[in-house]
């Protein structure tokens, strides 16, 4: 370890606590110009230049302290014994070991390419600059450096200011000239890098003599065509030219003041961290004894105080702005500022807290945010006497400065409250409703009681989106809300979940039997027509029900809940399911099998079977349906029951639907090139919902026919008629892949409510009459009948009716009774594997059961 530490191509140093180096490597060594050995024992920040030295400190204190926010990634430049300044870089974590003192390891990365590449920019930029000679003409003392803070323009209007000649200053660092009292130019130089613009603000220079001069300084980040920031220029104004030290120290004070609370504001401070630090700058820096920061409540008529400094508690009422004449209502109805020297000779109000106070002059200056005037600063002291234009100044900037704080709080609020509430229906998101639950399981449990969780999946709602479009959809949401209000129980939660998702839960239930009746409840107001759209529309809702154990999440309480409205609607919809641990069990297997089916394909663990579609008058095949089968590693042969509608939900059936079709065409076309098969023999595939609404489904068939070689005529694509109604486009690009010789067979026909409807708007090829009604056939007259309407019903339309699920002679041989054409099932093959079909191909294509010629 300590020896890749030494010979890392990183340059890196370990510190310990007290910022002394511990050990550094060849690296950092040699790119300061040293030893490992000579860096030892040395400070860190002793190596920093005079311009960085301070920012190096504070930035070491900062990580000690553990405040990494302020620390960041910052650059630092470090001198070299040579002279030379290499520029880095760095980024710090702590390294602690059992029983050792902490340490600290700074990984540095080297700058000096970048900075020289920097100067280079901006000293071409400045030798280009189309208003040079604007600068220099101006009366105006005016400075402006690249983005180091290193001197570039210096015109001769601040030569006469300051005595520094341009040709001894240009190339320097600015901070040479300017005492980095406190870091201000540090924070100065960092602020305008940013882009941001900065107010004019007082600070002291050094003039060639040494004697320091008070300025005002009104920074502007300067930038490039592309709007990148490379440096900052000044205007430099004379603040006295006769002022004392003591004024200096004053005005210096206020910047300082300014500039930490900026930092605190940046930094992410709480409201009252911002507040108090505003009373202690005001107050501190206008020898002032009495400070306040006061709202305006929603009448706009009166204020409410928020902090304040000076009075006891309860002296500060709120105050009347219309009926009292006070000085904040003064400033806050005129827009601006507003002083009182001397109370005695004026007419503005003078409250009962004045006088206890003994209050003679007061300063109020109004608090804007958003464009609009939000509260006010009042500032008072007990002396008589004019406020000093620096003091107005200084209390104006810290009311913008907490003006800007408010907007940047008021918008981080509406993002919390957007995040925590669904901008549709007004109802808590999940985030929220997870504290609620959490903060209801708490007290449950406190209490002896339950808390009970309800998941409410609106049934076939994907419908009503597709079919009356998304509008209609949501006002439908927003309708169901009043209902669920209208029947939980005052302190119960209701969220949406989902899209058409809703949680509700019950809190403090000491009957097992209460969220059961609130479910019932929930049913019955949905029987009710729901009004969108000038119209009526009926909507059901299936319902999971859970209650609380002692150790439960919760996550846990909301996932049983989901697993029991899964459960609802695998058992038919608009009804309740009570939550057991049977349906956990299923849930967690889905989960298993959702993660193993991914991959699958590439591991090569799925294989195609072929089941013959038989031509029940000739014994001979017509055709195969390919099926799918998962040869799981440890469970061995899935069937597509255990992983089809799995992959459905998850979307997966998409690649994995892409490569049946692809593997089935090209077994498919092989058989034709190899044996005298019947013409057009047919490969009949299965597409679902997922696949018809994935837009390149078209593509995707097209593309698989022509890789393999294999006539569109020769492919059938069964759907059935759930695809038909879930998916709005599907009969269209059904159609389209009809129109290019793709055959089309309705799966599963005469289990769904709308075939006929179907069939008269859509064309296709083949009924596949469902197994339910073929299974018993021979023993129920019922089934028999259905059979024949259906076929009769193929016949009448000039189309193939294809029987499913035969599994014994008798159903075959009434099959062809009935004038069926087609079947498939047991009794003739079970699903087959390649080779078992490719030597049925082999020998003719009869299979057992059939009546050949």
């Amino acid at each position: 370890m300590r020896e890749s530490f030494d010979l890392s191509p990183v340059p890196m140093v370990l510190l310990d606590v007290s910022g002394l180096i511990v050990r550094a490597n060849l690296r950092v060594a040699a790119l300061l110009g040293s030893t490992p050995e000579d860096l030892s024992g040395s400070h860190w920040t002793r190596f920093a230049t005079p311009r960085d030295r301070a920012a190096a400190d504070r930035a070491l204190v900062a990580l000690l302290e553990g405040d990494r926010a302020i620390l960041g990634s910052p650059e630092f430049s470090y001198l070299r014994p040579d002279g030379q300044t290499a520029w880095f870089r760095s980024s710090t974590s702590a390294v602690v070991e059992p029983g050792q003192p902490p340490l600290l390891l700074v990984q540095l990365t080297d700058l000096g390419e970048e900075h020289r590449a920097r100067a280079a920019v901006a000293g071409m930029l400045d030798r280009h600059d189309r208003i040079a000679a604007v600068v220099t003409s101006s009366r105006n003392a005016i400075l402006a450096t690249d983005a180091s803070g290193v001197i570039t323009t210096w015109n001769p209007a601040i030569e006469e200011l300051l005595g520094w000649k341009a040709e001894r200053v240009v190339g320097t660092p600015l901070i040479d000239l300017f005492p980095d009292r406190e870091g201000q130019t540090a924070a100065l130089i960092e602020e305008t890098m940013r882009g941001q613009e900065l107010p004019r603000f007082a600070t002291v220079f050094t003039r060639v003599d040494g004697e320091p001069i008070a300025v005002d300084i009104d920074p502007s980040p300067v930038r490039d065509s592309a709007g990148n920031t490379i440096g900052f220029s000044c205007l430099v104004v004379p603040h006295d030219a006769e002022a004392p030290d003591a004024r200096i120290r004053w005005l210096n004070t206020q910047q300082r003041m300014l500039s930490r609370l900026r930092a605190l504001i940046a930094r992410g401070a709480s409201s009252d961290e911002v507040e108090a630090e505003i009373l202690t700058a005001v107050g501190s820096t206008t020898f002032s004894t009495h400070v306040l920061i006061a709202d305006l409540r929603e009448d706009q008529e009166t204020f409410r105080t928020r902090a304040s400094i000076g009075w006891a508690p309860g002296q500060l009422p709120a105050l009347d702005i219309v009926k009292e004449n006070t000085l904040i209502g003064h400033a806050v109805r005129a827009g601006e500022t507003q002083a009182v020297s001397d109370w005695s000779s004026s007419d503005v109000f003078r409250s009962a807290s004045l006088d206890a106070a003994g209050i003679q002059a007061g300063l109020g200056v109004p608090v804007f945010s958003g464009g609009e005037i939000v509260g006010a600063i009042g500032v008072y002291r007990p002396q008589v006497g004019d406020w000093d234009p620096a003091e107005r100044e200084f209390v104006h900037e810290v009311a913008r400065t907490y003006g800007d704080a408010l907007s940047r709080w008021d918008e981080e609020a509406e993002r919390r409250r957007l995040d925590l509430h669904d901008r549709l229906t007004g109802l808590p998101t999940l985030t929220l409703l997870v504290d609620r639950l959490e903060q209801a399981l708490d007290r449950d449990r406190k209490l002896g009681l339950l808390t009970g969780v309800l998941v409410l999946d609106i049934d076939h709602f994907k419908f009503v989106n597709d079919t009356l479009g998304h509008d209609v959809g949501d006002r439908l949401l927003t309708a169901v809300v009043p209902r669920l209000q209208a029947v939980v129980r005052p302190g119960d939660t209701i969220a949406r979940f989902s899209g058409d998702e809703f949680v509700i839960v019950c809190g403090e239930v000491d009957d097992e039997s209460d969220p059961m009746l609130l479910a019932e409840a929930i049913l019955d107001a949905f029987a009710e027509p729901f009004a969108a759209a000038g119209e009526e529309h009926v909507l059901s809702v299936s319902i999971g029900l859970t209650l609380s154990t002692p150790e439960a999440t919760p996550q846990e309480l909301l996932s049983d809940a989901d697993a029991a409205t899964f459960r609802a609607k695998e058992l038919g919809r608009n009804r309740i399911e009570v939550f057991d641990r049977s349906l956990r069990d299923r849930v967690t297997e889905r989960v298993r099998t959702e993660r193993e089916l991914r991959g699958a394909v590439d591991r090569g663990e799925l294989s195609l079977r072929y089941q013959p579609i038989v031509d029940l008058r000739t014994g001979f095949i017509e055709g195969v349906e390919a099926l799918v089968r998962w040869q799981h590693p440890e469970r061995g042969l899935v069937g597509p029951g255990d992983f089809i509608a799995i992959a459905e939900e998850s979307g997966l059936i998409v690649g994995l639907g892409e490569w049946v079709l692809r593997e089935a065409c090209t077994q498919a076309a092989g058989w034709l090139r190899e044996f005298d098969l019947p013409r057009p023999f047919q490969l009949s595939v299965n597409l679902s919902a997922r696949q018809l609404g994935d837009r390149s489904i078209s593509q995707t068939v097209v593309d698989a026919l022509a890789d393999s070689g294999l006539p569109a005529t020769s492919l059938a694509l069964e759907v059935t008629e759930s695809v038909l109604i879930e998916q709005e486009d599907a009969v269209d690009i059904l159609t389209d892949l009809r129109n290019q010789g793709v055959k089309i067979m309705l799966d599963d026909f005469g289990t769904g409510y709308s075939s006929l409807s179907y069939l008269r708007r859509f064309e296709v090829d083949a009924l596949k009459i469902d197994r339910s009604f073929v299974s018993e056939l021979g023993e129920r007259r019922q089934d028999a009948l259905l059979v024949s309407a259906l076929v009769q019903m193929a016949n009448a339309l000039n189309i193939d009716a294809v029987a499913e699920g035969v599994e014994t002679a008798q159903q075959a041989q009434m099959l062809r009774v009935l004038g069926c054409g087609l079947a498939q099932g047991f009794h003739f093959a079970r699903p087959l594997t390649i080779e078992d079909a490719t030597d049925l191909m082999r020998r003719g294509g009869v299979v057992p059961g059939g009546t050949a010629r």
